[in-house]
């Protein structure tokens, strides 16, 4: 699997890219495996719209549910 991430480098910063499938555990482990080992500054996702949208409107509702406590 380490075949599916690439290292960039760009002034001065590391940049990795994993190549994933969202419907493979064995994807979401290499990506939960990485995070833990490197300690990102920041993580970026690339989504189509679709799940961009599911994902968004799940994440409103869990904060509009938290609201209230």
């Amino acid at each position: 699997m380490e075949e599916d991430i690439v290292r960039l480098f760009y002034k001065g910063s590391e940049i990795i890219l994993i190549g994933t499938s969202h419907i493979s555990a064995e994807s979401a482990d290499l990506v939960r495996k990485t995070i833990q080992e490197e300690n990102p500054d920041t993580i970026c996702i690339e989504w189509d719209e679709k799940r961009y949208k599911k994902t968004y409107t799940q994440m409103g509702s869990v904060a509009k549910s938290q609201k209230g406590h």
